[in-house]
């Protein structure tokens, strides 16, 4: 049976964020009891040099539970994930997850994080913020640690319909007439996607849920997503229940 997690990740698919292949391709599921296997995969794409970055990332065996993800650029953080995990109480985690972030050429990478309050107002009014990450100041989750930033961040607000401007900028590794240009090229992008996101906002809404956020990295010109949250994850797998009764 299919976990939550999968479940809610399939959702990108559902609303037409990610195509179904391009979702097996950047995540491969293990059952915990592999999770040797998964490091040694892991170990041999690192040594290939396929992909920019990945990390492992832990499914819990009850339906809604936080736990740790790890990261796994290198050699060294594998074997640091594969000690942790040795010592780790794994009675309460069904699998283990190898995420891909996919290695290219581009000039500008950056992560990003598009946060939406799903108000009384949604979606006829929307006020959703923006924020972007330099892929050099870390992995997307680095996010978190606002504003301890080790590369460029912006922020960005857009109310109602007109276009996102630009609130909070530091520029650390790149001019800021370069970063402003980027992150207009990032909004013009993720516009494309915006009809989708409004889509699945107005699911989460349905579940009385009054916030989401949603989180890709955009590299030149390829955009893709590799997450999203909510204010309250169990009202939307009770509704998803429903849904398949």
């Amino acid at each position: 049976m299919d976990s939550w997690k999968w479940k809610k990740y399939q959702l990108f698919v559902s609303f037409g964020l990610i195509k179904p292949k391009d979702l097996d391709a950047c995540v491969t599921r293990y059952d915990i009891k592999d999770y040797e296997k998964c490091l040694d995969d892991v170990k041999s794409e690192i040594k290939d040099n396929k992909h920019y970055g990945s990390f492992v990332s832990l499914v819990p065996l009850r339906k809604i539970q936080n736990l740790p993800s790890m990261r796994t650029k290198t050699i060294n953080e594998v074997e640091q994930a594969r000690k942790k995990l040795s010592k780790m109480d794994l009675s309460d985690v069904s699998g283990i997850w190898f995420k891909r972030i996919k290695k290219g050429n581009a000039k500008h990478s950056f992560w990003g994080r598009q946060s939406l309050m799903l108000d009384d107002m949604f979606p006829r009014i929307l006020s959703s913020d923006l924020e972007l990450l330099n892929m050099k100041g870390g992995f997307g989750r680095a996010l978190n640690f606002y504003p301890y930033f080790k590369s460029d961040y912006v922020r960005l607000r857009r109310i109602d319909r007109f276009p996102f401007e630009i609130t909070e900028m530091h520029a650390k590794d790149t001019p800021s007439e370069t970063l402003c240009e980027v992150s207009n090229n990032i909004c013009n992008k993720l516009s494309r996607y915006q009809r989708s996101i409004f889509e699945l906002g107005e699911f989460v809404k349905s579940c009385d849920v009054r916030s989401m956020s949603i989180d890709f990295y955009c590299e030149d010109e390829k955009m893709t997503f590799i997450d999203w949250d909510s204010g309250d994850d169990s009202k939307i797998m009770t509704k998803l229940e429903q849904r398949m009764i």
